[in-house]
């Protein structure tokens, strides 16, 4: 097929490669990798903002913070990998806010960590059990498919690969790639995001549906085996003491120099 035909052009969306470009235009040092069907609980964004002692540990050390993954909604039908509820814009379900909000919908199922019943591998290593219990931060190992929603510093994370199109590896390469550089993925105690069952999207109806290609499967696990050897070995993750303070009443940031340029600008 000819590359500059329009099948080839939109045949798989091209995930990545936007990514790059979103993290490129990014006008803070910190940035927040998630997906667009996520809901971030109250508060984030003013902790972020205002704790000096947690923007100085992701600012000045390689740190990912694990922002815990939920989702809501029934299971997803097993011939077609839809929800119950349509994919659309409208959220049909009243999402929770606080963790005081969350805990009692995770107690009766309403609730449950992001994919933990299909995929544990993908945010099992979050330790939803101890999220529950805890309100300081912990650190969580990573291990192979592990793929948190993190906070961290644009300054080192590295470039997502833009290979990998479509569903399927692209974001559990970058955590892969994000590992091997010595990350510490530390988890935040008092937020999450969550996000409303719907139905899957056309790629993963293209990778992983009823009608998809055994071969695309293939090239996908292919590709990512070779993203693999093309890094270096996973390190161990760097040292450091934690912050168990995060929320404890601060004093205010000095005032920014008004003259001082903006290196996001």
């Amino acid at each position: 097929m000819h590359p500059s035909s329009d099948r080839t052009v939109v045949e798989w969306y091209p995930i990545n490669a936007l990514r790059n470009l979103a993290t490129s235009q990014a006008r803070t040092e910190l940035v927040f990798l998630v997906d667009v069907d996520f809901v971030p609980a109250a508060g984030i964004q003013q902790t972020l903002a205002t704790q000096q002692q947690l923007q100085a540990m992701l600012t000045c050390s390689v740190t990912a913070l694990v922002i815990p993954a939920f989702e809501m909604g029934t299971t997803a039908d097993a011939e077609t990998g839809n929800g119950t509820l349509p994919g659309s814009t409208t959220c049909a379900v009243e999402l929770p806010t606080t963790k005081a909000e969350i805990l009692p919908l995770v107690a009766s199922g309403s609730a449950k960590g992001f994919h933990v019943e299909h995929f544990p591998q993908g945010h099992s290593n979050t330790d939803y059990g101890r999220w529950a219990v805890t309100g300081a931060p912990y650190e969580v190992k990573y291990s192979q498919y592990f793929e948190p929603y993190i906070v961290a510093s644009r300054r080192w994370l590295p470039s997502y690969d833009e290979r990998f199109e479509g569903y399927g590896m692209n974001k559990i390469s970058h955590l892969y790639h994000t590992a091997t550089l010595g990350c510490r993925f530390v988890v935040y105690p008092s937020g999450f995001i969550v996000a409303a069952d719907h139905d899957k999207s056309p790629s993963w109806n293209k990778t992983y549906g009823k009608a998809a290609s055994p071969a695309r499967r293939k090239q996908i696990a292919t590709l990512y085996q070779d993203f693999k050897r093309r890094l270096p070995p996973l390190a161990p993750p760097s040292s450091g003491p934690l912050l168990g303070d995060w929320l404890a009443p601060l004093a205010p940031p000095h005032a920014k120099d008004p003259h001082a340029k903006d290196p996001y600008a």
